[in-house]
């Protein structure tokens, strides 16, 4: 139990690090930020998360790792370029910036490899990645699509789930959703909406998706803006 609950602690850790790198660009490597990348006019993060320790004290003595099955969270990112060739451009650029700061994050053990997802979009890929963390198996799933001026990168961590079908649901529908025509309020806690926001998929159009789930956190990557205060 002793050796669960490490990797428990682990794992936490570990999507507190990813949920930073998804939703605050705070994680830098060799000067990179989203921001660099040419014709970037706004990036926003959205990341919905599991009950951690739900799970944790769900799990008795003699509890075998290979029993959990457990969607850690799953994150959004939505970057508006100001044309569609520069978001063609950028494109490549934007896959390796994600992949190399979770790859560098205080985790490590993540390295990627091609998979293979049905995917809508002018440009598309897939890549997936595992790590043991201290005998709990986390997969991250990631998948990036270019339409036009946009960018779209779905990111998941799971245990012994196959997050495939929740990540290309939620990728193909990003591709579908328009931006809302209300006034934007940015909560850094979750539950952003208007404008751009209108864009993700929530709870309650697509419960589907969020079984389990919870927004707990909403990011700007670019440009830096102050959250509005929690009501």
């Amino acid at each position: 139990m002793r050796h669960l609950r490490t990797g428990i602690g682990m794992l936490l850790a570990t999507m507190l690090v990813l949920t930073t790198i998804a939703t605050a660009g705070a994680a830098q490597l060799d000067g990179s930020s989203p921001g660099d990348l040419e014709g970037l006019e706004r990036a926003i993060s959205r990341a919905w998360t599991g009950d951690m320790m739900a799970m944790a004290a769900s799990m008795g003595e003699g509890s075998d790792p290979s029993d959990i099955e457990f969607i850690i969270g799953v994150s959004a990112n939505v970057l508006v370029f100001s044309s569609s060739d520069d978001a063609e451009a950028a494109f490549d650029d934007t896959v390796a910036l994600i992949e190399q700061n979770v790859s560098a994050s205080e985790t490590e053990g993540f390295q990627f490899e091609d998979a293979d997802l049905e995917l809508n979009a002018n440009q598309a890929v897939a890549r997936t990645a595992s790590a043991d963390l201290e005998g709990l198996p986390a997969t991250v799933l990631l998948a990036a699509t270019q339409q036009d001026a946009t960018i779209y990168v779905v990111m998941g961590i799971s245990i012994n789930v196959d997050t495939s079908g929740l990540v290309t649901g939620i990728s193909n529908t990003l591709l579908e959703m328009d931006a809302g025509d209300g006034e934007e309020s940015f909560k850094a806690e979750g539950g952003s909406t208007g404008g751009l926001w209108d864009i993700f998929p929530t709870a309650e159009t697509h419960p589907a998706f969020f079984d389990g789930l919870e927004n707990t956190n909403d990011g700007v990557l670019f440009p830096e803006v102050e959250a509005s205060p929690t009501s």
